[in-house]
């Protein structure tokens, strides 16, 4: 049995990120951050789903379970981002691990 000097205790999370140039905090959380959450909500084994809308960037953060991968929670994510009803010329961001 493999034994990690400092094992991992986080749990496993993704971010996504969207900018929307010169767009105030009330447009970006209706038209960017909102649908994006509605695309995420069928997510298997999500503990939570946080978002922040500032100018010109909407950023959601989304945590899963313990027993989820890494690689288990980005396929999830990327399969279900295109199904976010977003304006023309927007393109939500999966950040890297």
């Amino acid at each position: 049995m493999p034994i990690e000097a400092y094992p991992d205790i986080t749990n496993t999370e993704i971010t996504i990120i969207t900018q929307w140039p010169g767009r105030s905090a009330e447009e970006v959380e209706k038209f960017v951050t909102i649908p994006v959450e509605i695309a995420m909500n069928p997510v298997q084994n999500k503990i939570s789903l946080r978002s922040t809308s500032v100018f010109g960037l909407s950023v959601i953060d989304i945590i899963f379970e313990d027993h989820v991968s890494d690689m288990q929670a980005r396929i999830q994510v990327n399969s279900l981002l295109p199904n976010a009803n977003l304006p023309s010329g927007i393109l939500p961001q999966v950040q890297p691990p």
